[in-house]
């Protein structure tokens, strides 16, 4: 599930809020923590089980993870950044989660070359897994990481960022505060993320150069009726925010190949969808 921008999640460590709770004040997901030992039980572990993430799915939560432990980990450079990544890795798989792994720089720091490394070590490791990869910290990593690692996604807190806010991040983690029985970290969508859910239909981010102004993201949502075509490719129905309908045809269970008439409008899908582009006279 695509989350966007104005969107909420909350994280949380030790506590076990209620997750309708949460849902019904408005959250769409949550943040949880992998590490030490991927057959934790609810006892209170700061770790997610997979009856916790169950529970998830069920209230209709998207879920990502964060990889933490020991607060100056990082400075262990990329060994410790394998280790972590194959250990948030085993438990991620364990879950049956395929989503984002967060690595966590919990202290204010700069992007030190023993931080590199680690953070370096995660990034290239949990994709070579086919995950995508994130880090969580302050500005300062925000901002040096997406330009020196470039991972995919970012998670700011607002400690350690001095009132500021990185053009780069996708979530920004703000105040604290007790909510459903537990204590909760509340967070801002400020650009599209994708949270897991193994069942709830996913979006797209459209950019729209048709019908509204080129630089305007639209929402639209794959719909869960499908019509199998007799060339073998499902149909679906593309729903706009603003109202508007198309139609396009999509490969079984893969990622959106748009097939239509027209040179300029099949560009148009190719280049919603991050395809090449063809050549059009």
């Amino acid at each position: 599930m695509l989350l966007i921008k104005g969107e909420t999640v909350a994280d949380y460590s030790f506590s076990r809020p209620d997750l309708l709770v949460l849902k019904a004040a408005g959250y769409s997901g949550v943040i949880r923590y992998v590490g030490w030992s991927p057959q934790s039980v609810d006892q209170g572990d700061k770790i997610i089980s997979t009856q916790e993430a169950d529970r998830i799915y069920a209230a209709g939560l998207g879920l990502a993870l964060v990889f933490q432990t020991g607060k100056y980990r990082p400075t262990d450079g990329a060994p410790g950044g394998y280790v972590d990544a194959e250990t948030a890795i085993a438990h991620a798989n364990h879950l049956g989660y395929r989503g984002v792994l967060f690595a966590a720089i919990d202290y204010d720091t700069a992007l030190t070359d023993l931080v590199y490394q680690y953070l370096y070590n995660f990034h290239v490791t949990v994709k070579r897994a086919g995950f995508k990869s994130g880090v969580y910290g302050g500005v300062r990593i925000v901002r040096a990481v997406a330009t020196e690692i470039q991972m995919d996604y970012y998670w700011q807190t607002i400690a350690w960022s001095y009132g500021e806010i990185a053009d780069e991040a996708h979530i920004h983690q703000q105040t604290q505060f007790q909510l459903g029985g537990g204590t909760i970290d509340h967070n801002e969508i400020l650009a599209a993320i994708p949270f897991y859910h193994p069942t709830i239909t996913p979006k797209i981010a459209i950019r729209s150069a048709t019908h509204k102004k080129a630089t305007k993201m639209f929402l639209v949502q794959l719909l869960s009726q499908q019509i199998i075509l007799t060339d073998g490719l499902t149909a679906f129905r593309l729903l706009f925010d603003d109202g508007t309908e198309f139609k396009f045809q999509s490969e079984v269970l893969g990622l959106p190949i748009f097939s239509v008439t027209d040179p300029h409008v099949d560009n148009f899908y190719r280049n919603a969808a991050g395809l090449p582009m063809n050549p059009v006279a």
